[in-house]
């Protein structure tokens, strides 16, 4: 327990320093915004992972059960971040396209 509560802290840190980042504006492009994502979703991966092992190893505890509704969270976390990746890529993509073609694809803003 107190391994994953360690690796919830490191999560909790990598997206507090990720949203600080990006509220700065410094994530200019879609290429370092995919790969911003693909770190937080490869992290979460590995969370839900760890946490499963856990879980088989514990063999039938109370704790088992805990376990593996804290490797579902780290999985719909993951799946979060992938939300968030497509909705960013696609916002670039409107910005960029009413910023060349005139407002054909993501209107006039």
């Amino acid at each position: 327990m107190l391994i994953q509560l360690y690796l919830t802290l490191v999560v909790l840190a990598f997206l507090a320093s990720y949203h600080a980042i990006s509220r700065q504006d410094t994530y200019k492009s879609i290429a370092e915004e995919t790969l911003a994502c693909a770190v937080g979703i490869f992290g979460f991966g590995l969370l839900a992972i760890a946490s499963y092992n856990i879980e088989i190893v514990s063999q039938g505890s109370i704790v088992t059960t805990t376990n593996e509704y804290i490797s579902l969270l780290w999985v719909a976390m993951a799946l979060l971040n992938v939300v968030y990746l497509v909705v960013t890529i696609l916002d670039d993509l409107a910005d960029a396209g009413s910023n060349t073609m005139g407002g054909m694809i993501g209107g006039n803003r």
